[in-house]
C-alpha cells in the first residue's frame, strides 16, 4: 500500500510543497540574490549589535479600520501579560494616544514576525518568490502571461 499523502497534490501551480515534490527546486540566480541580501542583513545585525545603527522613522498609511483592530489586538495581548481578563472596556479612539500608540506597538510586532517567517523561507529555499514563474495555460491551450 502507498502512502497517498506524500504523492497527494493539491492543484494549487504555486504551492511550494507540491512544486518541490515534483522535483522543482528555487531558482539558483534567486537563491543567489537571496545569500547577498542575507550577508548584507547579518552585517547589518552585527552593526546593530554594536550600537551603530539606528532605526528609521517611515510612514505607513494604515486605514481607520486596521488601526481599530491593531488597538483591539493590543489590549488582548497586553490584557494576556498582565495575566488578567480582557473585559468589555473604552471603546478604541485612535485619537486617543494610548490607543494609537497601542495599535503601533502591534502593527511593528506583526512586521518583526512576518519578517522572520519571511526570511526562514528563502534561507529553507521554500520562498514561493525563489521558484521560476508558473506558466499559466488558457483552456485553449495558449500560454497565460
Amino acid at each position: 500500500m502507498t502512502d497517498d499523502l506524500n504523492d497527494y497534490d493539491c492543484g494549487n501551480p504555486d504551492c511550494v510543497d507540491c512544486r518541490m515534490k515534483r522535483g522543482e527546486r528555487p531558482m539558483p540566480s534567486l537563491m543567489a540574490a537571496f545569500d547577498a541580501a542575507y550577508e548584507q542583513i547579518q552585517r547589518a545585525v552585527a552593526t546593530d549589535e554594536d550600537g551603530g545603527m539606528q532605526d528609521r522613522r517611515i510612514a505607513v498609511h494604515v486605514s481607520e479600520t486596521s488601526l481599530i483592530f491593531l488597538a483591539f489586538l493590543d489590549r488582548l495581548e497586553q490584557a494576556r501579560s498582565h495575566g488578567g481578563l480582557h473585559l468589555v472596556g473604552q471603546p478604541i479612539d485612535t485619537s486617543n494616544p494610548a490607543d494609537l500608540e497601542g495599535a503601533l506597538r502591534c502593527m511593528s510586532a506583526m512586521l518583526v514576525a512576518r519578517l522572520e517567517m519571511e526570511i526562514e523561507a528563502c534561507r529553507q529555499g521554500r520562498h514561493p518568490l525563489l521558484f521560476a514563474p508558473q506558466r499559466r495555460r488558457a483552456p485553449d491551450g495558449s500560454t497565460l502571461h
